[in-house]
């Protein structure tokens, strides 16, 4: 069992695809099936921006093609 680290997205069993979902007004809505993980959590936050405005919880992921170290800090912070 493969969870995600983002809202709205699941890993699809044995297609090593990950799915994107949202719901709304209790209904659950297909966003797509991505390669990348991230890619499926972009397509969460653009379909919560839509059905929720300012109210959406997001995931926060930088936009394509921005590097990201997987610890999550900046290049450009300071370590003491």
């Amino acid at each position: 069992n493969r969870t995600s680290q983002f809202k709205g997205v699941t890993a699809h069993k044995g297609r090593g695809r990950w799915i994107a979902h949202i719901v709304v007004n209790n209904k659950q809505i297909h966003l797509g099936s991505y390669v990348d993980e991230m890619d499926a959590a972009r397509a969460y936050d653009a379909a919560a921006k839509l059905y929720f405005g300012d109210f959406a919880k997001l995931n926060n992921c930088p936009p394509r093609g921005v590097w990201r170290p997987k610890n999550g800090r900046s290049l450009l912070s300071r370590t003491k």
